[in-house]
């Protein structure tokens, strides 16, 4: 299979298949920079992501996840006519496959920093797994687990239409506190297992910073009900996260329109910047300098990035007038983030696309995706990113360094 980058008149293709509508003047309408980077620059040949080895799955996966320490992947094998689901750790250098078989499949997968995971599957259990991938520990609890690190670490786990957040032991899941909203259900989350936080929004625009130990440390009001929310890392170490929060508009609010805004550690809620559409994932670059939105749906894709210093603004956003029903989530990666698009006209058969953006929006560099029609998933740790395909293939890339601007 080849990976050379795609045509200039692919390029142009994809170009006019993005546009968008502006809000507070930002740049609006194709994803700068596809032409250059696949016509090249002069004789210079475009930066494209290289191949770190690839290999195919016993089956076809349903979650892809790497363990904190970077060292593992954990993959979940959906379950087929004569195959159980199984959960499998895999090398992030592409060897030393394992798999255990599970009597359920898997909907969620959270690694722990020693080496396991625990995992959520569809008969409303948890259970934990050593590295060697022998069972810990089941407690019955239907919900998302997340780590929120220490020692011993804890488990947060979510669950959309609930307004309670559980906090379990990861050595024993044992239940150790619970966070509850008194209005309105969990819509959102982020943690940071590193920093022992979760940001956590509810359907009534309750926004929550709480502990590792299931603890909220402060509770805020967002405009209206949550739509999305991200956790971004502290740029230098020592220092605090921000949170950054979407949220929709209040009934009477004039201009129309999701708001954006920021909240510190301490609880301090920045202005709120409007913007003209309903992201489903944020996310949250280190140091709060500027955030991805990204969104999908019937009527396409939108992607967008808001700057907050000197001043919030909208720096730019497009939008992918087409259906994607297999859309990954976008992930950071060290400069910029990748997304994952399905460009062209309807009716013409879909090439899905991974593109590596700097904060500007601008294309720095882009793969296509042959085969993937039926759908992929995405994970990135640092500048490595990881795709599984639905008919067994898992690849890994290395992503080339995105310039800062």
């Amino acid at each position: 299979m080849s990976h050379r980058g795609p045509t200039l008149l692919f390029a142009l293709a994809l170009a006019m298949a993005l546009g968008g509508c502006a809000s507070s003047r930002p740049r609006s309408g194709s994803v700068a920079g596809l032409e250059a980077i696949s016509a090249g620059s002069g004789d210079r040949e475009p930066d494209l992501p290289s191949a770190a080895w690839s290999l195919r799955l016993a089956g076809a996966p349903g979650v892809l996840a790497p363990s904190t320490d970077g060292q593992w992947l954990f993959v979940a094998l959906a379950e087929e006519a004569d195959t159980a689901p199984r959960l499998c750790r895999i090398s992030t250098e592409g060897n030393d496959e394992r798999c255990v078989t599970l009597d359920a499949p898997v909907r969620s997968v959270e690694p722990l920093s020693r080496g396991g995971a625990v995992i959520w599957l569809r008969d409303g259990s948890l259970r934990a797994f050593d590295g060697a991938l022998q069972q810990q520990w089941r407690v019955e609890a239907d919900c998302a687990p997340r780590s929120l690190g220490g020692e011993p670490e804890s488990l947060a786990c979510f669950r959309l239409d609930s307004a309670e957040v559980p906090v379990f032991s990861g050595a024993t899941g044992v239940a150790l506190n619970r966070f509850t909203f008194r209005f309105g259900s969990v819509s959102s989350w982020d943690v940071s297992a590193e920093l022992g936080i979760a940001l956590v929004g509810s359907s009534a625009g309750g926004v929550a910073w709480v502990d590792r130990a299931g603890n909220a440390v402060w509770r805020r009001q967002a405009p209206g009900p949550v739509l999305a929310v991200g956790l971004s890392p502290p740029a230098l170490a020592g220092g605090a996260a921000t949170g950054v929060v979407a949220s929709a508009a209040a009934a009477d609010a004039r201009p129309r329109g999701p708001r954006l805004l920021t909240i510190t550690a301490g609880g301090q809620v920045s202005a709120p910047l409007v913007v003209p559409r309903q992201p489903s994932h944020l996310l949250a670059a280190p140091g709060a300098e500027w955030t991805a939105l990204f969104g999908a749906g019937p009527s396409g894709q939108w992607l967008a990035s808001a700057r907050w210093k000197p001043a919030a603004s909208l720096a730019f956003q497009a939008e992918v007038k087409r259906f994607a029903e297999y859309t990954p989530t976008p992930r950071l990666v060290p400069g910029g983030w990748i997304a994952g698009l399905v460009p062209g006209k309807p009716g013409d058969p879909p090439e899905p696309v991974v593109v590596g953006l700097d904060p500007a929006g601008k294309a720095r560099w882009h793969l296509p995706l042959h085969g993937a029609a039926e759908g992929y998933l995405m994970a990135a740790q640092g500048t490595r990113f990881y795709l599984a395909f639905s008919d067994g293939r898992l690849q890994a890339w290395d992503a080339p360094q995105v310039p800062a601007n």
